[in-house]
């Protein structure tokens, strides 16, 4: 569940604790555990795993309805149960969106605990909160189409609270040193959403010089993120270099075509297929069985969805397969399996911001986090 970055990892210094006075804390590590060995053992563990996830439901919805009539008691297991359960979806593999219920949810209770002075107070709980939400909702948004993710905006208090984290030292266990990253994402939803490169012959010369700059800005605020030392950590260093380079090529692919979709070479699809490059050689820099791969889904299927050599697509599958087989993480199948029928249906690379209309065409809806 972590990355491994830190020598105390708050699912167990954070989570445990609070399991120890919360039944429903304690049920849902409990469920996330049964759920991690289904996935390993589905014949044989399949049945239990089933039962401890609809009660874990039902113990979040009573807790819910306790806490509109009691008031703020239980609003902090409230926001991490929410979190947790993002996580339980993750963990099964569920395929019908469901992560998006908690999602709204935990929006609404980690931002009503931030905003409580006497709850949200700085501490390695709140960095956690804040931290956890950040991973899972921005990385859950290229499962959605870009118009309707803007209903998941993160809520003004989380993301003041992020960039708190963003500008101090702060390595954490699921965003590692790249939380400022993650937060540019929904800023390349938006302005990914207002372009359509087909309006660029209509534009004014005004319009167009803003574009340009909205794209310059970004392009500079990823391009200017830099991580920690490489001798201090090479894992670190490695992995937040792969998401870099992951977010760029997001950026590229949705201001520009991938190169296989325009009839010659362009600036733009050189700026794609050059990043890509730059990203896999990062990713050769993080061995296959190391912890933080847990953390890798989401760059892997930007990544491979813009590959079209096969001995390209052949490493980002070897790794997801690695992944799948160290780690036992239900999504991490569901992206294997996404990325083998984009590849086996489109030989040209068809790019990140085509997912989630494919995705729809399988009736699937699941989290890249």
């Amino acid at each position: 569940m972590s990355g491994g970055f830190r020598v105390e990892n708050p699912f167990l210094s954070q989570l445990m604790p609070m399991a120890l006075s919360s039944d429903l804390i304690m049920h849902l590590i409990l469920t996330v555990s049964a759920l991690h060995r289904a996935v390993a053992l589905p014949a044989e563990q399949a049945t239990l795993a089933h039962s401890y996830y609809h009660r874990a439901l039902v113990l979040f919805r009573n807790s819910i309805d306790d806490y509109v009539h009691e008031g703020g008691a239980k609003i902090m297991a409230l926001g991490v149960g929410s979190l947790v359960l993002c996580f339980t979806e993750t963990v099964r593999g569920n395929r019908d969106g469901a992560i998006f219920k908690h999602l709204n949810a935990a929006n609404n209770l980690v931002s009503s605990i931030l905003a409580n002075a006497l709850v949200g107070q700085r501490s390695a709980l709140e960095d956690f909160l804040v931290e956890f939400y950040v991973y899972v909702s921005t990385l859950s948004l290229i499962s959605l189409d870009p118009k309707l993710s803007m209903q998941f905006t993160i809520h003004e208090t989380i993301e003041a609270k992020a960039h708190a984290l963003a500008g101090s030292p702060f390595v954490g266990s699921l965003c590692g040193c790249w939380i400022e990253l993650l937060l540019l994402i929904p800023r390349v939803n938006t302005f990914v959403t207002n372009y359509d490169p087909s309006d660029c012959l209509s534009l004014s010369a005004e319009s167009l010089a803003e574009r340009f700059s909205l794209f310059a800005t970004l392009q500079a605020e990823i391009l200017s993120w830099l991580p920690p030392d490489k001798e201090a950590n090479p894992a670190l260093w490695y992995s937040g270099f792969f998401y870099r380079e992951a977010v760029l090529v997001y950026l590229y692919t949705g201001t520009f075509q991938p190169s296989a979709t325009v009839k010659k070479r362009t600036l733009g699809s050189d700026l794609i297929d050059t990043t890509v490059e730059s990203a896999l050689a990062y990713l050769d820099g993080i061995p296959s069985a190391a912890q933080n791969n847990t953390l890798l889904c989401w760059p892997l299927a930007i990544v491979g969805s813009c590959i079209s050599d096969q001995e390209k697509r052949n490493k980002v599958r070897q790794r997801l397969q690695d992944m799948k087989s160290h780690l036992g993480i239900g999504n991490i199948n569901d992206i294997l399996d996404i990325l083998d029928a984009l590849w086996s249906e489109n030989p040209e690379p068809t790019g990140p911001w085509g997912l989630h209309t494919f995705m729809k065409s399988q009736n699937l809806c699941f989290s890249f986090a």
